[in-house]
């Protein structure tokens, strides 16, 4: 029940972060004929990025995440190339196979499998990857968390939130009496604002930085997670701890090589194949949709 009941608390808290790590700037407001992105002179509408995660829930999914959408614009934008350049080099396409099917043995032409690797590749690998076979970075939080959902309200909880900090950082309350007192966050209220130590395994997050970077005892700046605005402070880290080479199962060492090997491979394949046919991005962000994942489920 208490693992269960963890399982949940981890959820909430990565919901609230994927809202903080959502792209600012300009996005796209959700208009179905908005165009995000232009492929080969083709534009990649709204509607078309609906249509498509709909058709596809496994990537679909991302696009009721805040912040994730992109994840189902690349996978979008990467199928539209390698269809493309499958044709413009000569792959066979069997007449009763669909775009998913093409698109996969297109990928497999132009993106083969990495070699066996021999012991000195291997090691090198690890060396290279050492964040991969060691446990995530840990911190230890508390924050103050403003119920806001309109602009207007996430306006008023910055400036009461600054208002917070400030006090905090002269001295007048510290921050565990500021979140008992002032926080509507009902993870952290009562606890003086401690959430607990929150695994931080995603060294791209920019969010997961901001608070990386942030020293032991430090206080962010106000942060919007979905319908809140928080401010955190780090009470204490865990480093990350490698697993030693010789400890590492080798099968799962090849396993793991292989895939990334072959991510990399393709990735930059993908870029090549974006500078051939022109790949114009119109927006940051995307916007997305919570109800139609719903949808899907049900159906």
């Amino acid at each position: 029940m208490m693992r269960k009941a963890w399982a949940w608390f981890l959820m909430a808290l990565w919901v609230g972060l994927a809202h903080a790590a959502a792209p600012t700037g300009k996005s796209a407001g959700g208009h179905d004929d908005e165009v995000l992105a232009v492929v080969a002179g083709e534009p990649i509408t709204v509607r078309a990025l609906r249509a498509y995660a709909m058709s596809h829930p496994l990537i679909g999914a991302y696009l009721a995440v805040p912040g994730q959408g992109h994840l189902v614009l690349e996978d979008m934008i990467a199928m539209r190339l390698f269809l493309k350049e499958g044709r413009r080099v000569g792959i066979p396409r069997d007449t009763d196979m669909n775009d998913e099917l093409y698109y996969h043995r297109v990928r497999l032409k132009l993106v083969p499998p990495c070699p066996e690797p021999d012991e000195q590749a291997l090691r090198e690998f690890y060396e290279r990857h050492k964040e991969r076979f060691s446990t995530p970075t840990y911190l230890r939080l508390r924050r103050i968390g403003i119920r806001a959902q309109s602009a207007e309200e996430q306006v008023a909880a910055r400036r009461r939130l600054l208002e917070i900090r400030r006090r905090i950082l002269r001295g007048e309350t510290d921050f565990a009496k500021a979140a008992d007192h002032w926080s509507e966050d009902v993870l952290g209220k009562g606890r003086g604002g401690d959430v607990g130590f929150v695994p931080f395994e995603d060294p791209n997050d920019p969010l997961l930085r901001r608070l990386l970077a942030l020293e032991d005892g430090a206080i962010s700046e106000p942060m919007v997670q979905g319908d809140y605005v928080f401010i955190y402070q780090v009470t204490a880290r865990r480093d990350p701890i490698p697993t030693p080479y010789a400890a590492l199962d080798p099968a799962e060492l090849r396993k793991d090589y292989a895939k990334v090997c072959y991510d990399e491979r393709f990735l930059e394949k993908l870029e090549a194949l974006k500078r051939r046919w022109k790949v114009e991005y119109r927006y940051d962000g995307v916007p997305y949709w919570p109800e139609d994942w719903e949808r899907l489920r049900r159906e």
